[in-house]
């Protein structure tokens, strides 16, 4: 019975020692695997919403002071289709972009290509989502402080194209 507690309290050590020195050595560092199949990809065409099947994969970089999490940095690189079920159309899409949470201004910033997609065969760009993003993470769900860049998930008639050549 003796040995439970000495093992419990050695296994905390361990593990407050190690979280001591990853805070010490600079951000600790894990890469992830995505994939999702037939999931909701957010924007909607009219009440239909698209949906997107991607593999890709995740690099997430976290930084402490102390215990504290102040920062992670979420990089994110995936491609797939995205399929709009009434018409079962597909085409391909791709993401590659970093969202960036700074815990202590309470802000979230995404950079780069939130979604792309291009028609097969030359036929042009029919959806981006690309630029920057700032959002105020203190609130749900975050309102944006500050945006730039191409991104037809907000902008007025935005979807148009990609719904058209979805079918709908």
């Amino acid at each position: 019975m003796t040995k439970l507690p000495t093992l419990l309290i050695a296994s905390v050590s361990a593990a407050l020692a190690f979280a001591a020195l990853a805070a010490a050595d600079g951000p600790v560092i894990v890469a992830q695997p995505l994939n999702a199949t037939n999931v909701p990809l957010g924007p909607t065409c009219g009440a239909e919403p698209i949906m997107q099947s991607f593999t890709g994969s995740r690099r997430v970089e976290s930084f402490y002071d102390g215990s504290t999490l102040v920062l992670q940095r979420r990089h994110v690189r995936a491609d797939g289709t995205i399929t709009l079920p009434s018409t079962g159309t597909t085409l391909p899409f791709e993401v590659d972009f970093t969202f960036t949470l700074d815990f202590v201004a309470q802000t979230g910033t995404i950079t780069g290509q939130q979604a792309h997609v291009i028609l097969p065969g030359g036929g042009g760009v029919v959806l981006r989502n690309s630029g920057r993003i700032v959002e105020d993470v203190s609130q749900f769900p975050p309102p944006f402080l500050h945006e730039a860049g191409l991104h037809d998930y907000f902008d007025p008639g935005g979807l148009d194209e990609v719904c058209a050549a979805l079918g709908a």
